[in-house]
């Protein structure tokens, strides 16, 4: 079953939890991530140094990561 679309407040608040100032920002400063899932995940470096990894479809603001390479591994199998 899939899941409505979030609208575009929902997606600006979910930013603003990562610390970022809109949705597009946090779109902008982030890059695909391959996954184990099936699912379309993005890494964004959050403001702070931490990073995290996230989709689209569950907007969940989920772990913090210290590198790059935790959070992607997080949903690749360790393919940074």
């Amino acid at each position: 079953m899939t899941q409505p679309s979030q609208t575009g407040a929902e997606k600006d608040a979910y930013a603003a939890r990562l610390g970022f100032e809109s949705f597009l920002a946090l779109f902008e400063n982030s890059t695909p991530v391959p996954s184990d899932d099936g699912r379309t995940w993005r890494a964004a470096a959050l403001p702070g140094g931490k990073w995290a990894v996230w989709n689209e479809q569950e907007l969940e603001t989920g772990q913090r990561f210290t590198s790059r390479e935790d959070a992607v591994g997080s949903v690749s199998g360790g393919e940074a």
